[in-house]
């Protein structure tokens, strides 16, 4: 799925599971990560802008920031750039995409 999204389909899944894995065949991992905060940047363009933050499950590696393929059960696999934004509560490791 590469088309964007309304805010209110991933609002609806605050608190479920993604998986991330890298674009490249050259690379080998997975990183499961829990949608943890959906919010609200305004408009540009007549498009809403909006942050998605997850969280990384404990144990796992880093993922460096880049372009990868965010997947879930309710809406596929989309191609997204993915920026960590350092440790949250539990030293666990966050990630934030941005649509603007």
């Amino acid at each position: 799925m590469s088309e964007r999204l309304d805010v209110s389909r991933y609002r609806a899944l605050e608190g479920r599971e993604f998986t991330l894995a890298p674009t490249s065949d050259d690379e080998r991992w997975t990183l499961s990560l829990v949608l943890e905060s959906v919010r609200d940047l305004g408009t540009r363009d007549g498009l809403s802008c909006y942050s998605l933050v997850f969280a990384q499950r404990e144990g796992q590696s880093y993922a460096p920031q880049g372009t990868h393929r965010l997947t879930c059960s309710e809406l596929g696999e989309q191609v997204l750039l993915v920026v960590p934004i350092g440790p949250g509560p539990g030293a666990r490791m966050r990630y934030e995409v941005i649509f603007n």
